[in-house]
Parts: structure tokens; sequence; C-alpha cells
């Protein structure tokens, strides 16, 4: 009977030793880091993507890797997607600095792409169009599995010439949506022929009002495209950053059909700023993109792709370091740098 307590406390102890062996489980359990590997179509499940487009600062050279490069030194973190341009006559990869980004550890290309200034002449017909696609998927098949964003002729709303049921724009010469949809299927057929597996195909829209009859009729199919992307730029006659995302996110769910899946896919927005407005205006448009991140506003969108260029046109603003009158604003760039830092873009670095 006296060994009753013995055994008892011996018991006592065995419970104590493997309550804290699971407490000390648990607690690694609870530690360990998150996975956040990118899947097949690069979205990373821990936080969105952040890339940029810069051209225009005179401080460095005018070549893409040294845009690049003093864009990330002046935010104080690397990209993850650099955003480049190849219009038509050209191929992709050709230039020295694009090559490197899109061969730069941790690094990703957007590549926009022109197969041709008119669409029918990429639409299979064209054998010389069709010779200068083939080289196109070489040099990208060069890269190995190192993949890309590659986007067809971006923001073609712009370029279309004639659709049924919209108003287009005057001298367009682009062609209609059908021959735009068949240049896309005769691309991606070719790079397919070729059999390039390291491009990942994004459909790029405006985001302009006007055309947004447009956006059902363009799309090439969810069998061709990976990802949805869309500016997102604000003015003085439309400053509210939110609004302008959550107008164009609402198109697409309000065009998605059985056939025609937007809402299955990632979607990102591919160039974002704000220009014709006041410095004041400027610089809200940051504050709330910041906001619209801590408040978790847009969880659908997986990649944010700065335009940190004047581009084509005389937007001196939509440099993140000047106003629209061309004078540095070091303010502007601080809030961006804030945007561009928050933890939401940087969980699992």
């Amino acid at each position: 009977m006296r060994k009753t307590p013995r055994i008892g406390a011996r018991i006592a102890v065995g419970l104590t030793v493997v309550a804290l062996c699971l407490a000390s489980a648990t607690t690694a359990t609870a530690a360990a880091p998150r996975d956040c590997t990118p899947d097949k179509l690069l979205v990373n499940p821990c936080r969105p993507l952040l890339g940029a487009r810069a051209t225009g600062y005179t401080e460095v050279g005018a070549g893409e890797r040294a845009q690049i490069e003093f864009h990330e030194q002046r935010i104080g973190r690397k990209l993850d997607v650099a955003h480049t341009f190849s219009p038509a006559g050209s191929l992709p990869l050709t230039n020295p600095d694009v090559r490197y980004l899109a061969q730069r550890d941790g690094t990703t290309l957007f590549q926009n792409w022109k197969a041709a200034d008119v669409w029918k002449d990429a639409g299979g017909g064209n054998a010389t169009v069709n010779a200068r696609i083939d080289k196109a998927a070489d040099n990208i098949k060069k890269l190995g599995d190192k993949k890309i964003f590659l986007t067809l002729h971006h923001e073609p709303e712009n370029d279309v010439s004639s659709a049924p049921g919209c108003k287009t724009k005057a001298g367009a010469i682009g062609g209609t949506p059908a021959e735009y949809r068949q240049m896309w299927a005769n691309v991606r057929a070719r790079f397919d022929a070729k059999g390039v597996s390291n491009v990942i195909w994004v459909m790029d829209y405006m985001n302009y009002p006007t055309w947004d009859c447009l956006v059902p009729q363009l799309y090439p199919g969810d069998n061709l495209v990976d990802w949805v992307m869309f500016n997102g730029y604000g003015a003085s006659w439309n400053p509210n950053f939110a609004a302008n995302i959550d107008r164009f996110q609402k198109i697409l769910e309000k065009n998605t059909t059985p056939t025609r899946q937007y809402t299955s896919k990632p979607w990102g927005i591919v160039e974002w700023g704000i220009t014709h407005a006041t410095a004041a205006e400027q610089r809200s448009y940051f504050q709330q993109a910041n906001a619209a991140l801590d408040a978790n506003r847009f969880p659908k969108l997986k990649l944010w792709m700065i335009f940190d260029s004047p581009g084509y046109e005389p937007f001196p603003g939509l440099r993140i370091r000047y106003d629209d009158a061309g004078n540095k604003d070091l303010s502007e760039e601080s809030l961006y740098k804030k945007f561009a830092n928050n933890p939401v873009l940087t969980a699992g670095m």
C-alpha cells in the first residue's frame, strides 16, 4: 500500500514530461517559417510581388539595367519584377540589359512585346512575321527554367480599329478583336511548337472606361492566359486610388462567364501612378495606396508594378521623384518608398 504514492508520483512526472514535450513540439511548429515558394505561375503565397518600369532618370545611364538598379536604390529594396518593352519589329531579350534582368537571380522579367503593329500580320499568314515569332520563342527558351511574364501588344483597347458595339480610337490600325485573338493564338501555338515552357502569359488591359466594351471581346481565352493585369492610374479628375482599381475589378467580375473565367486567374496591377495632378494629389495617391495595403483592400492582386517613367507622352509627373512640372518631389518618392516596403509586400523576405 505504501508504494501507491510513488506510483502516483511517477505517473505525475510522466504526464508532466509528456506535456512539456507536447508544448515544445507545439512551439517548434508555431515557429516554423512559412513556405513562400512561388507556384508554377509565380504567385507568391506569402505576399504580392513588387515590380517597376523605370526610365527617364538622368542621374544614371539610360540603359534598362542602370534605371532599374537606380529605382531599387531609391526605394531601398530589390524588385521582384522588372518591366520592359519590345516594340513591333524587335525581338524580346536581344537587349543585353533586358537579358541581364531576365537572368538576374530573384527577379522576373515582365516583357511587353508586339509581334506586329497590325494584328492580322501576326495571325499566321505572314511568313516573315511567323519567322520573327519563332526567333522570339527561341530567345526566351534559351533562359532555360527561368520564367518570364509575357504580354502580347499591351493595352490593345487603344489600337482596335473596329469592334461590334464599341466606339474605337480614330486612326487605330491594330485591327479587330477577332484579329487580336487570332494573333495571340498564333504566337502561343508557335511558342508551344518550339517547346517553350518558361512563359507566364499575361492579358494586359488599360482600365479606361470608354473601352470597357472591348474587354471581353479581346480576351484570348482561358486556355491561353495565365494572369490578368490592368492599370491603376489616377489624375486630378479621378484621384481616388481604391475606386480606380475597384472599378476594373468589377468589370472583370461582371464579364466572367463559364467560358471566360477572369475570376479564376491571378490578377495584378501592370502599371500605376498619378499624373495631371497637383503635388498634394500625387502624394495623397501614394498614401491611399499604402492604406489599401494595410487594410488588405485588394487581396486578389498578386503583383503591383509602378510606372516610374515619363512613358511615351509628356507626363513627367508619372516619375515618382518628380511632379507634373518636372520639379523634384522627394516627399512623393518617400511615400512610394513606404508603400514598397510595406510589411504586406515584404512578408517572408
